[in-house]
């Protein structure tokens, strides 16, 4: 019996610091789920922003595309300007040469 109340004294006296135990485990359960949510918000706000550079970085593929095709479009353009020049230049030199006078025979 002695033995029994001896046992019995000893787990009363753990019982403070059994439950205080328990007590911070349960408070880092908390802080690890609490940290584990952070993470998840991180990882889905991280997930967002890389769509989005992905969705930028095609956007600015795309606009380099299209400033190429323009750049192209007017080099281009910029030929035909010169080509038609070079025809305007023959057709002015053969109106110039049609309305001079011709020279007068003896």
């Amino acid at each position: 019996a002695k033995r029994l109340e001896a046992n019995a004294a000893s787990i009363a006296a753990m019982a403070p610091d059994v439950a205080a135990k328990a007590e911070a485990g349960e408070k880092a359960t908390a802080a690890r789920d609490a940290a584990q949510a952070e993470l998840e918000a991180a990882e889905g706000l991280l997930s967002d922003k890389e769509v989005a550079l992905v969705c930028a970085t095609d956007v600015l593929a795309q606009s380099e595309k299209t400033v190429q095709e323009k750049r192209d479009a007017i080099t281009v353009a910029l030929q035909e300007v010169e080509a038609f020049a070079e025809v305007l230049a023959c057709f002015e030199f053969l109106a110039a040469r049609s309305s001079a006078k011709a020279p007068e025979e003896p």
